[in-house]
Parts: C-alpha cells; sequence; structure tokens
C-alpha cells in the first residue's frame, strides 16, 4: 500500500494540474502583486487580466469552490509553505463567516497534499483523521470516487492546465436563474474562530490581509447581514449592492462572465483610487 500512496501522490501533485489546489502548487516560489481567494465567489468573478490591464500590476485567482474560513486558513498557510509571496491578499467573506465547516471541493483537492503541508489542524475533526494521516493508501481508498482510477488517468493524460490561461478565473455564461441567495440573519456572537486564528495568522507574519464581500443580485434577501458583517470587520470592503442588476448574474449569487468583467473592472477603479 506505501507504494501506492508514493505512486498517486506523486501524479496527483506532480502532473499538469486540474485541480484548483493543485494550480495553487504550481505556482510556488512565484510574486504576485494582488492574490484572491475565497469560494466560487471569488473563482467565478475575479477577472486577473482586468487588474493586470487597468492596474499593471500582477494578479492571480485562487478561489476554490465553496471554499469555506477554514479553508481559507489552509489555504493562506498553503502559500506560505510554498513560498507564493504577493503584496496584498484580498479575502472574500459573505454568509460562510458564520460557517464552521470545511468545503468537500477543498477537502478531496487536499488529500494529495498531507505529507507535503500542515494540514493535521484542517483534518484534525475528520472521524478518520488518523487513518489520513498514519495508514498509506487510505485517503485514496476511502475516497475512490473522486481519487480513484479514473481521476488518476485525468491527471496523467491531461497536457495543459485549465487554469493556466484565465489565471485562475473560472467564468460562467447565461442568465435567468431563478435560485437567490436568503442570507442569514445576523454573524455568530463570538464571530467565527477561523477568521480569528487568519487575521492573528496575518498579523504574526506581516501579511497584508483585506476582506471584501462580492455583488448579490437584487432579490436577495436578509442583506442587513453585510452590516452585521461589517461590525465585525469593520475594514470590510462592500461590494454587495454595487451591481444587482439579473443581466450580470448567473443566479442570484454568481455573477456571469460579463458580470465579472463588469466587477472586475470597478474594483479595479477602486483600487487605483484608493
Amino acid at each position: 500500500m506505501f507504494f501506492f500512496d508514493v505512486v498517486y501522490s506523486n501524479i496527483f501533485t506532480h502532473s499538469p494540474v486540474t485541480t484548483k489546489v493543485g494550480y495553487i502548487n504550481s505556482k510556488k516560489d512565484t510574486h504576485f502583486n494582488l492574490v484572491f481567494i475565497g469560494s466560487s465567489r471569488v473563482a467565478n468573478h475575479i477577472v486577473p487580466s482586468v487588474f493586470e490591464e487597468e492596474l499593471n500590476l500582477s494578479a492571480i485567482n485562487f478561489g476554490v469552490m465553496d471554499a469555506r474560513p477554514k479553508d481559507m486558513l489552509v489555504l493562506i498557510k498553503a502559500l506560505d509553505t510554498w513560498n507564493i509571496t504577493y503584496d496584498t491578499l484580498y479575502v472574500q467573506l459573505d454568509y460562510y463567516y458564520n460557517s464552521f465547516d470545511r468545503s468537500n471541493f477543498m477537502y478531496y483537492e487536499m488529500l494529495p497534499y498531507t505529507n507535503l503541508l500542515p494540514l493535521q489542524s484542517y483534518f484534525e475533526s475528520e472521524h478518520d483523521n488518523l487513518y489520513i494521516e498514519y495508514v498509506p493508501f487510505y485517503k485514496y481508498a476511502a475516497n475512490d470516487s473522486k481519487l480513484g482510477v479514473r481521476a488518476l488517468v485525468k491527471e496523467i493524460i491531461t497536457k495543459e492546465s485549465m487554469f493556466e490561461d484565465s489565471k485562475g478565473f473560472v467564468p460562467l455564461y447565461g442568465t435567468g436563474n431563478t435560485w437567490k441567495r436568503v442570507l442569514p440573519d445576523t454573524v455568530p456572537s463570538k464571530g467565527n474562530p477561523y477568521i480569528a486564528t487568519l487575521k492573528a495568522y496575518s498579523e504574526s507574519h506581516k501579511l497584508n490581509v483585506k476582506f471584501f464581500v462580492a455583488p448579490f443580485r437584487e432579490d436577495v434577501e436578509n442583506l442587513r447581514f453585510i452590516d452585521s458583517l461589517k461590525v465585525r470587520l469593520p475594514d470590510l470592503i462592500n461590494f454587495s449592492t454595487k451591481i444587482t442588476q439579473g443581466e450580470y448574474f448567473k443566479n442570484g449569487y454568481h455573477l456571469n462572465n460579463e458580470g465579472a468583467m463588469k466587477f472586475s473592472k470597478l474594483f479595479a477603479k477602486y483600487l487605483k483610487e484608493k
């Protein structure tokens, strides 16, 4: 089993990348002016080429589907481990501020890196965390549907990264999806421990980290939640109502490609004026 664990891990962490975490790994020992992390509301919203054209600064989109505060914390630590440096790191926060769970997407994408990253705290709440850490090949056998032979073959035959040309941006197309987001009523009374740890980590490592919230469509409910979030994070950059028209949204909380271009230009303009 040890042999197969080594083979699988080597392929997943060194082959042309098909996952966002793999893409991030491929950028080790690189410096960027602007780095963006967060959930799909970063992956589908931030167009790095717009920031580069508007500001003449290097930019990269490290957004991971469904990423939550727990995932963002481990991502920031991974950037340090892989020596990915930056002038400013922008972290997208919204209703996931109320989440203390991890992303399923991030969980699967991180598993091949358990021997390469300080991930013990990320997996410690899993019921099988000791098996993940100490039993060779367990993490692949137990997650065969995501990390089995089919995924392995895909890694082997993929010639180019699906994220390289867009620098991590994943566009969505179309409009009219009626699904809308209902935001929570308020933030947790004690805040989010992962965000607190992220802020403390950033301060202790002298990292320039800023928080922002991306736009929602006009039919979002409980938008006052963002006001509560801003009480917790007074420096939060609030774009939640800057683009609201349905023509720019794939659904209630994801911009389409046209909306992402518009938002990225708006964000770049904000940074230019600052």
